[in-house]
């Protein structure tokens, strides 16, 4: 199986596609590749509201909500400005400054070394002399050097923040976050795949200057890109973009059965439904089904990541005829979930026969990536 990453632009963003040989797995758009995640300002607390367990600090030129009461009005502190990964709210600011690589992430709230859970066999990553950090899912494929050299980069950045905080004016730049762009990728095993391929010289210039930034520090980046030149054919039509955007914004879903899901999103939840169209699956009854549920689930699942859908999911299949079809039914949805980043569990069945599946928010869905 060949993988690789396609980045292009379509109607004004900057699109990054996951692909499995001509499997789309998963889409994430970005506004301009300038977009910054995670950069830190030097911001005043202009009041504390202990009622409400709130801080209100002046950050970026505009007073800005802080959980906590533990700093006095005037007090002069580093705040990380978080992207709200929802469309109807405000960006928000913490005072937990972490500052994310592509082997590790760097926290000084983080007490000794965390894994991703993504990570199956730790004990193959060296983790000596690290501390307050959180081993990425990348540092697998990374030697124990430039895990080592990456760590002491980031930690050295950490501690110029703090140490320069007294030096500078409110609003003031800490530091600049690492481009939106960069943090999609570094989010994916990107060094398991086989290219980055982008159309744009500004994406490849970035991807470039990361890369030789790295490698002047001695961290081995092992990220493989390279420029795509055809100009008789089109990176978008190389890789049917329309086509793939559409399978991934739809509200119908069709298999390679012929059976179909349905994708409805309400305020409370996201309602998946599957129906058995006009399958092609053969057999009695029951064993047609189970095969239109077993591959309806591994389309919900891969559905959730590619259009990124979080909170609360409900999907209706269609009911088994047997109980042991039911238990494989919940194991096939729990084992394909392993696969996913974002702390999706699923609950199994409730009392009328619906799955219950939660995801962790962590990003906008793609269709508010793409159309806010």
């Amino acid at each position: 199986m060949k993988k690789r990453v396609v980045i292009t632009e379509y109607q004004k963003k900057v699109l990054v596609l996951f692909l499995h040989d001509d499997k789309c797995i998963k889409i994430r758009a970005v506004d301009s590749i300038h977009d910054t995640s995670d950069s830190v300002f030097l911001g005043r607390v202009d009041k504390v509201l202990k009622n409400i367990d709130a801080s209100f600090v002046r950050c970026n030129k505009t007073s800005m909500y802080l959980k906590g009461t533990q700093y006095k009005p005037e007090t002069v502190i580093p705040v990380m400005l978080k992207k709200e990964t929802d469309v109807n709210k405000k960006d928000a600011i913490t005072d937990e400054i972490s500052l994310s690589g592509l082997f590790v992430i760097v926290n000084k709230c983080i007490d000794g070394v965390k894994f991703s859970s993504r990570i199956r066999d730790k004990s193959k990553i060296c983790t000596d002399n690290l501390n307050n950090v959180i081993i990425r899912q990348n540092a697998v494929y990374a030697n124990t050097e430039s895990i080592y050299n990456e760590y002491k980069y980031l930690s050295k950045i950490l501690d110029n923040i703090y140490k320069n905080k007294d030096k500078r004016t409110d609003n003031s730049i800490l530091y600049l976050g690492l481009p939106e762009l960069l943090n999609i990728l570094f989010t994916e095993d990107i060094c398991n795949y086989d290219e980055i391929l982008t159309d744009s010289d500004e994406v490849f210039e970035l991807i470039n200057d990361f890369c030789n930034n790295y490698k002047s520090k001695n961290i081995d980046v092992n990220i493989q890109f390279k420029k795509y030149e055809d100009k008789m054919v089109p990176l978008s039509a190389l890789i049917s973009l329309s086509s793939k955007l559409e399978r991934a914004t739809s509200r119908i879903v069709h298999l390679k059965s012929d059976a179909y899901i349905t994708i409805d999103k309400t305020e409370a939840l996201t309602v998946i439904d599957v129906n058995s169209g006009n399958t092609t699956f053969k057999g009695d009854r029951a064993t047609v089904i189970h095969s239109i549920n077993i591959e309806a689930a591994k389309e919900v699942v891969l559905q959730l990541k590619l259009r990124n859908i979080s909170g609360i999911i409900i999907v209706d299949f269609i009911n088994e005829q047997k109980s042991e079809y039911n238990d494989e039914l919940i194991k096939t949805i729990k084992e394909e979930l392993k696969t996913d980043d974002q702390g999706a569990k699923c609950y199994g069945l409730t009392k009328l026969g619906l799955v219950e599946i939660s995801r962790k928010r962590i990003s906008k869905t793609l269709k508010e990536q793409l159309w806010t």
